[in-house]
């Protein structure tokens, strides 16, 4: 039933609420690579290397870093943890940081942590935050929660 409210020339808008969706990182996430679809590892850091070819303005942009987002292992055969090596293979040179679909965790390769290695732990972990290391004791290329600004703080 219609209803009609005198506001005695008050002024209303609509709200805008934020039911989680995180309305800037949408917004950013559109100058990146869109993983979702990648069915593996490999598939992803293809999916990155195209982007980053298609895309060249924006690897600029951000300083030479190849970004992306949206990958989830839980999702591939074996539900395993990427690892740094995966994506060495396509980006030798070029950092890249990949975010985790749930954006708790990162996807990064050698370069990239070549050039945050000052600022990761050499062995435990950030406050608030992990470092996936493999039995050497080497990050691997996966990094949570707090250790993920560790690597990200380098990207212009």
């Amino acid at each position: 039933k219609e209803r009609t409210i005198d506001l005695h020339g008050a002024t209303v808008v609509p709200g805008l609420t934020d039911s989680h969706a995180h309305l800037m990182m949408e917004a950013a996430r559109r100058t990146k690579a869109d993983l979702r679809s990648a069915r593996s590892a490999d598939a992803a850091a293809k999916a990155a290397a195209v982007f980053a070819r298609m895309h060249p303005n924006l690897v600029r942009e951000s300083g030479g870093w190849v970004q992306g987002f949206g990958w989830d292992q839980t999702q591939w055969p074996g539900g395993r943890f990427p690892t740094r090596s995966d994506l060495d293979a396509l980006f030798p040179d070029v950092p890249v940081l990949l975010e985790q679909l749930s954006g708790h965790a990162c996807w990064v390769n050698s370069k990239a942590l070549s050039i945050a290695e000052a600022d990761i732990p050499k062995s435990g972990d950030p406050p608030g935050g992990h470092v996936e290391r493999d039995a050497d004791g080497h990050p691997t290329g996966i990094l949570s929660d707090a250790a993920v600004g560790l690597v990200a703080k380098h990207i212009p």
